[in-house]
């Protein structure tokens, strides 16, 4: 009989005598013999089904926090197994131990738990009816349901993002294989179709590929595919690859390999594409380092340390506790508590996207650079990063400029004449991406120079709709407003001409400018001949007559500042003076000179330079 066949039949009649099924359904075992001295490694992958020391287990002590409070990730759990009471079941806890709920009870082993994004379900497998199939419950342990119905083994569930799917490890036609079915069990899709052995799938971050393991070369090694199972690639190099998962952003996978012959299984990491294969932690004699999963915020690798011990001819395990490797740092720590306990699974709660955008920007923008602040928020674990794109006229492609920044701010710069359109996403600690806006957050033209100034007629009055023709052609051309304002933004540097021509007023000569500039002009009138100077048509003083000579008083009553006259207002059916009132309408800066005539026969003359200033005349 081959030393492989005993050693399969000791496993058998270990497990009948103790009564215990505990199997995790990998591939075929080593071609190593035990030996009492020294004792053989273990087979591997198949170690998972070795049982503990018979009499060195007891029910684990109560919950105790181990994670340092600056390691722990609040707003996630972990789900796992453990060993408690003589029998697998599925716990939940805070990532720190604390808060440990048993969620199975069945006689039967529960084991490979998988918690869904967002923390509400968790699916598993469960030995019932002489062999495992895949169940699904609620984070609290209720709604127990079957998924699969098999005569044959289902196991390794695992979640896609957006717990919709769920890939599985199958036994269906004699063989592992790796499937995939709806969240509800139905549908199920073979993915996988090699002779070689193809289990442990794991989804990436995004939800488009599959990571698993397969022999199908004749050796263990972690294997990516498209979630549909097209387009195989190995990207391991290490004798028994196994239990791979991949980091929260999609970058990194860990897994556990045997890569010095030893027999015991270290923990390593790579890049996605298999390069920068890198080994992490390497056990002591007769221990083991099985990867588990990531944080939620991919700080740190969680992974089952095991101990085993060779007794009266036959491998057993001693204890197996959670510890985490933090990737930056490269320290370890234990997780938490608990000399029983497998496979942590370790998973966010928070699966709300944050929130983000950029700051509403002036429908201009001067070319030398402006800067673009962008801001966000979330709920639950915290913006970590923003992305900023944008683009060039209304129909130009998006363009990214910021990318994983955790700034809020940055200036950009544009050649005079371009629209820009900005938008935003945010990031938060567990990598919920926010998705694109179809429109932008803000947009804004650019320009050169800035050009403003007033036009009035040769007494200073202000002309209001005057057309100001500026060449080369500015952003905007421009009209005066009310107080003879013009403001215009210039796209091109040099030279620039300005004129202004309006019916009634004499020709302006053209003024050059440049450079940014206030330019003031004023309108001749069309000949020499006063026409209007501003009070001869008022009904009041059409009698006036130019002869003789006139007298003239002036009232000693004369108000400036802040506290001035309105004419025309509220209390008086004519303009009038006011003692003390203020002025309930804005005059801006050098104002020209406003005069009304009141039914009293009396000249009031207001402007403005520094102050307010009223005077009148009988």
């Amino acid at each position: 009989m081959s030393t492989l066949r005993v050693r399969l039949i000791v496993l058998v009649m270990v497990v009948a005598v103790l009564l215990t099924a505990v199997i995790s359904l990998s591939p075929p075992l080593m071609n190593t013999a035990f030996a009492d001295s020294p004792p053989s490694p273990p087979p591997l992958p198949e170690r998972t089904e070795l049982l503990p020391l018979p009499g060195s287990v007891a029910p684990d002590s109560g919950p105790e926090q181990i994670l340092a409070p600056e390691q722990s990730v609040h707003w996630s759990k972990v789900v796992f197994q453990s060993y408690r009471d003589y029998n697998w079941n599925i716990f939940v806890a805070n990532d720190d131990g604390s808060s440990q709920a048993k969620l199975t009870t069945y006689a039967g082993s529960d084991v490979h738990p998988d918690l869904n994004r967002g923390g509400t379900r968790v699916v598993y497998s469960s030995y019932r009816n002489n062999n495992y199939e895949i169940y699904v419950m609620n984070a609290d342990g209720s709604e127990q349901t079957s998924l699969t119905q098999n005569s044959t083994d289902d196991v390794n569930p695992a979640w896609s993002p957006d717990s919709n799917r769920i890939v599985f490890q199958a036994y269906r036609n004699g063989q592992p294989e790796i499937y995939v079915m709806n969240a509800d069990g139905s549908n199920p899709v073979r993915l996988t179709n090699d002779s070689g052995y193809d289990g442990y799938p794991v989804w990436s971050p995004d939800g488009s590929k599959i990571a698993f393991v397969s022999n199908r070369s004749g050796l263990y090694r972690i294997h990516v595919m498209n979630a549909d199972g097209s387009d195989v690639v190995s990207l391991s190099s290490q004798s028994y690859s196994l239990y791979p998962t991949w980091s929260p952003d999609g970058s990194k996978i860990a897994y556990s390999a045997d890569s010095n012959g030893d027999g015991w299984l270290e923990l390593w990491m790579m890049n996605a594409d298999g390069s920068g294969q890198q080994l992490l932690q390497i056990p002591g004699s007769q221990t083991d380092y099985w990867a588990g999963s990531w944080s939620p915020d991919g700080r740190y690798i969680a992974y089952t340390r095991v101990q085993y011990v060779y007794y009266q001819g036959n491998w057993y395990w001693t204890n197996s506790y959670f510890h985490t490797y933090n990737v930056n740092t490269q320290s370890d720590n234990q997780m938490m508590s608990g000399s029983l306990n497998w496979n942590p699974n370790w998973q966010t709660l928070d699966n709300v996207a944050p929130t983000s955008s950029v700051a509403t920007l002036a429908k201009t923008t001067y070319v030398a650079g402006f800067q673009v602040e962008w801001s966000g928020s979330d709920d639950m674990s915290g913006v970590a990063s923003y992305d900023v794109q944008y683009r060039l006229g209304e129909s130009g492609a998006w363009v990214n400029w910021q990318t994983a920044v955790s700034t809020t701010t940055a200036q950009f710069v544009a050649t005079p004449g371009t629209t820009v359109s900005f938008r935003s996403r945010a990031r938060d600690t567990v990598y919920n991406f926010e998705p694109w806006s179809s429109v932008p957050d803000a947009t804004t033209t650019f320009y050169s120079w800035d050009l403003r100034g007033y036009v009035t007629d040769n007494r200073g009055a202000a002309l209001v709709e005057m057309p100001v023709t500026i060449v080369p052609t500015p952003l905007v051309n421009s009209l005066t407003d009310n107080n003879g304002l013009y403001q215009s933004q210039l796209l091109q540097p040099g030279a620039h001409t300005l004129d202004v021509i309006r019916s009634g007023y004499g020709d302006v000569a053209a003024t050059v400018l440049d450079m940014e500039a206030v330019s003031q002009i004023a309108m001749p009138p069309a000949n020499d001949v006063v026409e209007n100077g501003g009070f001869e048509v008022l009904p009041a003083l059409s009698q006036w007559q130019t002869n003789g000579t006139l007298p003239v008083t002036v009232t000693s009553q004369r108000h400036t500042g802040s506290q001035a006259v309105i004419l025309g207002n509220q209390t008086c059916p004519y303009p009038c003076l006011t003692n003390g009132e203020t002025p309930n309408f804005p005059l801006p800066m050098n104002f020209p000179k406003a005069m009304a005539v009141d039914s009293q026969g009396t000249l009031h003359l207001l402007w403005a330079d520094s102050n307010t200033t009223h005077a009148q005349r009988s």
